[in-house]
């Protein structure tokens, strides 16, 4: 099971916008070089970026300047595979789910529905502006009004969305000149003018080869997705200084509209690649903490399975729970606290010891759910925050191996910094409720005790 997982459901009807693979050639390596060893994504960052990175127009970055991570293989159950090819950038995810399909047709790289996703994880991360600004609007804002009636056509936008999701009427605003222009039936919202000029606007691109004037995106929705909320004015602060902007959420990424911005400045996107990278992955910085899993590993199972059993150690840490009436019961941990061993979690195990679970150590607070992928041991989960205390339970039902797998998202229920996978039933059994106070402090000095081979050897991917 990849750890932390995300919840792929919203609040709203998620259409999968199939990206456009942009027609030419592949560009010259010595212009891919730097941007992405997967020439697919080289050459869709080039059409839109490279552009500005060469100086030849000043304009937004749509991607932005460079990778913020390596070609990673990450799990996807529609994949022939059972896994993608993927490399986050500040303002997106670009993804290979087939490299059998053919390079030129429609949705051969796609782009991840991450501003859905973090939405729909209630995540804790200002949209734009300053991260540390304590009254930005956050995704978990968001959430909140995504079921907003759709601003009729034509309307002058005039509504403001306050950090906390209230929402009120400023007719200042109607001086913006800002309206609801174009309405999509499939999330029953509305893009804002402004927005829908960008999608639509021409510009400076490179194709073929060669520098030329064209669309920036032969599809309006490749790259931004359909609305999930409508649009809103709001003010962020950006580099401390407060700013009044226009936001409106996408499937992929939020954009903002700053009418005081210079000209090709205006309309940005926000950083939901680099949002999304630190909230799946807590704790791994620009890149991250484990060698990227090559694409070979995750794709091709051996002709001879490894036996799934268990690699513990003879000695585990052990830990105690407390209980309100006083009882103390005790187990021991198999401890999982870096990238690696958290993606591997109980992957292609059959069975966990008894009195026996894993813990997954997270470098700070985190709000993502967990997903079960390979994973044919009947669980409970339990959910920690940072002082040891559990505040919620998650049954989790097993996969059955050789079978299709039907991702179940398990939805925390706040912010945690631990969690604990034991066999379903082994905290009811002992009166362990939500309140009581687990010791972790043996297994946190520890450290990792799970090994990875496993994984390594039958890969992430959920088949």
């Amino acid at each position: 099971m990849l750890k932390p997982r995300r919840t792929l459901v919203v609040a709203v009807p998620m259409t999968l916008v199939a990206a456009v693979t942009l027609s030419g050639a592949l560009l010259q390596p010595e212009l891919a070089q730097g941007v992405s060893d997967e020439p697919a994504f080289a050459e869709t960052w080039s059409r839109t970026d490279l552009p500005i990175q060469d100086g030849a127009v000043s304009r937004t970055w749509f991607w932005g300047p460079e990778p913020r991570t390596p070609l990673l293989e990450e799990p996807n159950s529609l994949a022939p595979t059972g896994t993608q090819t993927v490399q986050y950038f500040d303002k997106a995810r670009m993804e290979l789910p087939d490299r059998t399909a053919d390079p030129e047709a429609p949705g051969y790289v796609l782009t991840g529905l991450l501003a859905s996703e973090l939405v729909g994880g209630v995540a804790q991360i200002n949209i734009a502006g300053d991260l540390d600004d304590p009254a930005g609007v956050t995704y978990a804002t968001i959430a909140g009004i995504v079921d907003e009636t759709p601003h009729p056509a034509d309307a002058l936008i005039t509504t403001r969305l306050g950090s906390d999701g209230a929402l009120t009427e400023d007719g200042t605003l109607a001086e913006r000149g800002v309206r609801a222009e174009y309405y999509i039936v499939e999330t029953d919202h509305t893009i804002a003018s402004v927005f829908w000029e960008f999608f639509n606007s021409s510009g400076t691109v490179w194709n073929n080869g060669e520098f030329e004037q064209g669309r920036l995106f032969p599809d309006p929705f490749f790259g931004a997705g359909f609305p999930i909320t409508e649009a809103f004015w709001t003010t962020v602060r950006v580099g401390g200084e407060p700013r009044d902007v226009l936001l409106q959420c996408f499937q992929r990424r939020c954009l903002t509209y700053t009418p005081d911005n210079p000209d090709g400045w205006q309309v940005e996107s926000n950083n939901a690649g680099a949002h999304y990278y630190t909230w799946r992955y807590p704790g791994a910085g620009a890149s991250p903490t484990a060698t990227p899993m090559p694409a070979a590993t995750a794709t091709a199972a051996p002709t001879t399975q490894p036996s799934p059993t268990s690699e513990q150690p003879a000695a585990l840490p052990q830990g105690e729970y407390s209980t309100a009436g006083g009882e103390i019961h005790a187990m021991h941990f198999e401890v999982a606290a870096t990238f690696a061993t958290r993606a591997c979690g109980l992957m292609h195990r059959d069975e966990l010891p008894d009195d026996t679970g894993m813990l997954f150590v997270f470098e700070q607070d985190n709000s993502g759910g967990f997903w079960n992928c390979n994973t044919f041991v009947s669980l409970t989960l339990a959910w920690i925050s940072a002082d040891g205390t559990i505040i919620g339970f998650s049954d989790m039902e097993p996969q059955t191996r050789g079978e299709d797998q039907h991702l179940t998202t398990y939805q925390p229920p706040g912010p945690y910094r631990y969690v604990v996978e034991a066999n379903r039933g082994w905290f009811a059994e002992r009166g362990i409720q939500v309140g009581d106070h687990v010791d972790l402090a043996e297994a946190l000095v520890h450290g990792d005790t799970q090994s990875d081979t496993l994984c390594q050897q039958l890969g992430l991917a959920c088949n």
